[in-house]
């Protein structure tokens, strides 16, 4: 009886091992294959970013720029993942660019600094600007910069924007549970201040199109209106139905603003191949058909992209004339390359307390 007891106790534990050995080799499995998918190409500009980001298709072809792009993952990317990025990095690499959707990359800058300390660091709208570990990123003194594109101020710049864009009248979209408040006053009191009349349109429920068609119809004088939304999903409808009621977009205020203009222009493919001058020119000829120059502000590439490629310009520039990174990265040097190289207007907000130049950006969508 006791043999037969011993000997089931053995099985029941040799059953259990084989369980965990086989969950250990999935888990390791799993590791392996994600680690797998992120490219180890290097240059002297070595960027990250997230699998399906869009950069402007001229770095692509630059090749003192290297990209290579983070798997899309569910919860943190692992020190495994982390120290696979780091090791790749050797004395050839100028600067390193993280931009993450997950968090678990802020180690490597770290761990690239120990070896390698002339590298510059670049953190851009790495997914800890978007949470707790903000604080800690702030004071990691192994990142020389950090950059994020600010969700502040967004119905203020659509102001300001559609004042250049000579709008009689503003009106602004809004469910009252989903509101800045700071920047709402902000936007009326310079609506106030440059005479221009400034219409509130409450609403309390979702936006299909049927409702939609019912708001934009009581406005009047409709093709002098500048009309805007913080809500991306109206954001959309506002662009569907942009050349039935010509009214002015001074800000488009969608994650990514190219990608839904030519979703719904169906103009994709151009969009994918096109460097973003040569896209620029197809919409702005498009929008002349219609009748609509000078009616639609957008920021055409993937808004989180922006600190990217800022960042690159702003290192072409530091290396060309062999300036100091205290020289370049400045907030008047941002302006100037934003300005120059970008096409865009961009205004740098400090970030609390840092241990390097750590900055939002405020952006002013281009006007087509």
């Amino acid at each position: 009886m006791i043999k037969k007891i011993a000997y089931l106790f053995t099985i029941v534990f040799v059953l259990l091992s084989l369980g965990a050995c086989t969950t250990h080799d999935k888990t390791s499995s799993s590791d392996k294959e994600s680690v797998e998918k992120i490219t180890n190409n290097k240059s002297e500009i070595t960027i990250y970013l997230q699998e399906g980001q869009k950069l402007d298709e001229k770095y692509l072809k630059d090749e003192k720029i290297a990209v290579n792009y983070l798997p899309k993952i569910e919860g943190k990317y692992t020190e495994k993942q982390a120290d696979m990025i780091a090791n790749n990095i050797d004395k050839h690499v100028k600067v390193l660019i993280i931009s993450s959707s997950n968090n678990g990359l802020s180690s490597v800058f770290e761990k690239v600094k120990d070896r390698l300390p002339g590298v510059i660091t670049i953190s851009c709208d790495m997914e800890e600007f978007n949470n707790h570990s903000l604080d800690d990123l702030l004071k990691d003194s192994s990142i020389d910069v950090g950059l994020s594109v600010s969700n502040t101020n967004n119905l203020l710049i659509g102001v300001k924007n559609s004042i250049l864009m000579n709008a009689k009248k503003f009106a602004y979209i809004y469910n009252t549970n989903d509101i800045d408040i700071t920047d709402l006053e902000k936007a009326k009191k310079y609506c106030k201040e440059n005479n221009m009349v400034f219409d509130e349109i409450k609403v309390d429920k979702k936006i299909d199109d049927k409702y939609f068609n019912e708001i934009v119809g009581k406005i009047s004088n409709i093709e002098d209106t500048a009309v805007y939304s913080s809500s991306e999903d109206v954001s959309t409808l506002l662009l569907k139905n942009f050349f039935r009621y010509k009214y002015i977009l001074p800000n488009l205020n969608s994650g990514n603003d190219g990608s839904i203009f030519s979703r719904e222009f169906a103009m994709e493919k151009e969009y994918e191949s096109m460097e973003r001058k040569e896209f620029e020119s197809l919409v702005s000829k498009k929008l002349k058909e219609e009748g609509l120059a000078g009616k639609l502000g957008m920021i055409i590439e993937d808004k989180k992209s922006v600190p990217i490629e800022i960042s690159i310009e702003i290192a072409k520039y530091m290396y060309e004339n062999n300036f100091m990174i205290e020289e370049c990265y400045r907030d008047v040097s941002l302006v100037a390359r934003g300005n120059r190289n970008l096409n865009l207007s961009i205004a740098p907000q400090k970030i609390g307390n840092s241990a390097g130049y750590f900055r939002y950006l405020n952006i002013v969508p281009r006007v087509y």
